[in-house]
């Protein structure tokens, strides 16, 4: 298999992630192995090691990218939306596209009962994400937002992040996507009007 250069580093550690994202959402996190993420991205398992120890921690960067454009695309659509209709419509758009990130939640989850090191992963990266949450509704122009302190805001982040997650669940378990969307629309109604 050819090496990677080290000019391509960035490169290859995005083709890495990639695989690492296509082996997680196709056979899980625990039935994909580093051996087969190698061979995808055309590197020896040694060369995928070298930029990241352990399944573990290809996992971690995985979610923890995953949550950083999460956190960026709610950012821009509540920056956008001048009404829930509209929010709930680019949400429902930002769920689409981060439909195979939702793999990774349910093994993190899944996983987490066995493993101590996944499960502080997992709450590390639920912390991470209620960041980016709570970063996304500070953004909130002034104009359209309610008189909202520290902890309103906290709270807000942490029902908004709920419902996503939930909403995650049940796009992936093949709820009607009329259905995800009323309840969308309904949520954020429910979480952001005040």
């Amino acid at each position: 298999m050819p090496r990677i250069i080290s000019d391509y580093k960035g490169q290859a550690k995005s083709r890495i992630l990639q695989a690492g994202m296509t082996a997680f959402s196709k056979r899980g996190y625990r039935n994909a192995t580093m051996q087969e993420i190698a061979h995808d991205v055309g590197v020896t398992k040694a060369d995928l090691y070298h930029y990241f120890p352990s399944k573990a921690a290809l996992l971690k960067e995985m979610a923890s990218s995953r949550h950083q454009i999460l956190g960026e695309s709610l950012s821009e659509a509540i920056g956008k939306a001048n009404s829930i209709d509209e929010l709930t419509i680019l949400v429902m758009r930002i769920l689409d596209q981060e439909a195979q990130g939702a793999r990774l939640w349910f093994d993190l989850i899944v996983e987490s009962a066995d493993d101590a090191e996944l499960g502080a992963l997992l709450k590390a990266q639920l912390s991470e994400y209620l960041g980016e949450i709570n970063l996304a509704l500070t953004k909130i122009p002034k104009s359209r937002k309610a008189s909202m302190s520290g902890s309103a805001i906290d709270s807000v982040a942490m029902s908004l992040m709920f419902l996503l997650i939930g909403l995650h669940t049940g796009l992936r378990l093949g709820t009607p996507r009329a259905e995800i969307r009323e309840a969308l629309r309904e949520g954020l109604r429910g979480i952001l009007v005040r």
